[in-house]
């Protein structure tokens, strides 16, 4: 017997088992797709200001030099404005290198939070990412005993869905929801998507600095937003409540009633 109270027993439960996913059943693509284009854009003004001269020459100005005459504290200042710019400018491949990781990592969050979505919402299509090989599509006794409730276990499985289908190549991970979603893959963005990744692992698995400048990091970002705007409008086709301004004008799903969380069949 659900406990009764101002809201009525079938209302609390409601209340406690369906709302309490709200914030979770959304995929905000928009949130992911500006947190990608932040990542470039702090790079890009780093960029901008140590390369003004006139932000050095600002800087040395305000800098009390003791000289024995003018001629020798403005040798002395220029000296400390090209020793401060080289140092300076030398660290910016440094940073190049960690914003190419971390807008890496805005995708790969971002598809996470799309194939959990997916699948919750269209149980069906996560039957070949559940399961062992031979048996795909398999739900343990304990993942239903340990659930509670139906919408529970779709959460939990799609969460483990999600993390089979963000195995691998980034290029696999894309075709793999455009396979989902029942769309032509774009091979060219796949195996674009591929390189960035490639740059991704040189930073972080062999601690290589990357010498890129803005124009290079600008197509970088281009290729990952691609892809989330990909991811956007795939769950925009299916139906999935999110956020999806990054790809249209009116693309965002406000969820005002239960039945609007609920999955589907398909």
């Amino acid at each position: 017997m659900h406990e009764k109270g101002a809201l009525g027993g079938t209302a609390r439960w409601w209340n406690e088992n369906i709302w309490g996913y709200m914030s979770e059943l959304l995929f905000d693509a928009d949130h992911w797709y500006w947190k990608a284009l932040e990542d470039f854009v702090a790079y890009r003004d780093m960029d901008k200001f140590l390369r003004s001269g006139k932000a050095f020459s600002a800087y040395a100005d305000s800098m009390i030099l003791h000289a024995s005459d003018d001629n020798d504290e403005s040798a002395t200042r220029a000296k400390l404005v090209e020793s401060l710019r080289d140092s300076l400018t030398g660290s910016l491949d440094h940073f190049a290198s960690l914003t190419i990781v971390a807008m890496c990592s805005t995708f790969e969050v971002a598809a996470k939070e799309f194939y959990e979505n997916v699948f919750f919402r269209h149980p069906k299509r996560m039957h070949e990412y559940l399961g062992k090989e031979k048996q795909l599509g398999v739900v343990q006794l304990s993942d239903v005993v340990e659930a509670g409730d139906y919408h529970r276990l779709l959460h939990r499985l799609a969460q483990r869905a999600a993390a089979n289908a963000t195995k691998g190549k980034y290029g696999d991970i894309l075709a793999r929801a455009f396979k989902i979603a029942g769309s032509p893959n774009d091979r060219d963005l796949t195996d674009r998507l591929n390189g960035v990744q490639m740059e991704r692992n040189r930073v972080v698995h062999e601690k290589e600095v990357l010498q890129r400048d803005v124009k290079a990091l600008d197509a970088t970002h281009s290729i990952l937003a691609d892809a989330i705007g990909s991811l956007a409008q795939l769950a925009l086709n299916l139906d999935v409540p999110g956020s999806y301004t990054c790809v249209s004008p009116v693309g965002t799903f406000v969820v005002n009633e239960i039945a609007g969380l609920l999955p589907g069949v398909s």
